[in-house]
């Protein structure tokens, strides 16, 4: 299992996103099975969070990163 997540600095803490990608079809209209979006005071309390949830995890700019560019 693959998943991914972004940190985003809000005025007051950070958003934590973390997501299972699948491509989309007729049935889903969003292009992942689960997305997860918590709130946290701190960028210590957010990687905490992160590290509950197992498996792989690939930081979203990281994902960019990869891709190629046309």
């Amino acid at each position: 299992m693959m998943i991914y997540y972004k940190i985003e600095p809000l005025t007051q803490g950070y958003r934590l996103s973390i997501w299972e990608p699948a491509p989309r079809n007729r049935n889903r209209v969003e292009p992942f099975y689960f997305k997860l979006n918590f709130t946290t005071k701190t960028l210590l309390e957010a990687m905490k969070i992160l590290n509950l949830i197992p498996g792989k995890k690939i930081d979203e700019r990281r994902l960019k990163a990869m891709k190629p560019s046309a």
